[in-house]
């Protein structure tokens, strides 16, 4: 018996605690948050910064204006993302978003305008471009939501990361650009609403190799559970066979 067999080698203490944090870098957990950190604080600074050089009154219709691109992101466009995601963690590809999500989408701007244009004069200053500045507000988060569901269903999360942190740096950078030529409320305006174009940098469409995720994770199982392309069986729906084998009286509740 050796000294090694006797005295197994002690691991050093930021060994065990880079072990021991390691599924942070590698499930994409680490990107997740620290984007979504990012997001906030550079939210956070285009806000100060509005506030401080246009003035609370002169700054208020964009207050508004984010208040409209809130609402309507958590309530619509953040469960279509989550949809996305589902649907291609199922194995779906291609353009996965239903019609019925389009429309609704499209409901939304069309509704969020008519808000803006029935209080225009108390919280827009009278402004009109306003109606149009929400609607492209809808519109173009409404890619950033279906494009975020892409990257995280093809679990490109490190992506995903730097996406939703990289949609706040561009408007904060565009905000200071603003501010150094003209400060004007359109002009934070525009800012705002051309932030969530960074999603088209990163080609959320592009599917990865289905051999392996970009997080070196397994690629997404497939609705066919076998080789015949045809098969219309998934993994999901196995339990439930067994259930009705072993209780075939089941079904009939069903009806």
């Amino acid at each position: 018996m050796t000294d090694a067999d006797v005295n197994p080698p002690q691991r050093s203490e930021p060994s065990r605690v880079r072990n021991r944090y390691a599924y942070l870098t590698r499930d994409g957990t680490l990107d997740i948050v620290l984007g979504s950190f990012v997001a906030g604080v550079a939210a956070y600074i285009y806000q100060f910064v509005g506030g401080r050089v246009l003035g609370p009154h002169a700054f208020a219709p964009i207050g508004a204006l984010l208040t409209a691109h809130f609402l309507t992101f958590v309530i619509i466009l953040l469960p279509i993302e989550q949809f996305v995601i589902r649907r291609l963690t199922l194995g779906a590809r291609g353009w996965v978003v239903p019609l019925r999500a389009q429309v609704l989408a499209a409901v939304t701007a069309v509704v969020a305008a008519a808000v803006v244009w029935a209080t225009s004069d108390a919280y827009f200053e009278g402004n009109s471009a306003f109606v149009w500045f929400v609607v492209a507000t809808v519109v173009l988060h409404f890619f950033f939501a279906v494009g975020r569901g892409y990257l995280a269903g093809f679990r490109r999360f490190r992506e995903y990361g730097i996406a939703s942190g990289g949609a706040s740096v561009l408007r904060l950078v565009l905000a200071g650009a603003i501010v150094m030529i003209s400060p004007t409320v359109v002009g934070f305006a525009w800012a705002h609403i051309l932030g969530p174009l960074i999603i088209f940098v990163f080609r959320p469409f592009r599917a990865p190799p289905e051999a392996k995720g970009s997080a070196g994770m397994p690629a997404p199982f497939s609705l066919s559970c076998g080789k015949d392309p045809g098969a219309r069986t998934t993994r999901a729906r196995r339990p439930r066979s067994y259930i009705y084998t072993r209780f075939p009286q089941i079904p009939e509740l069903w009806h």
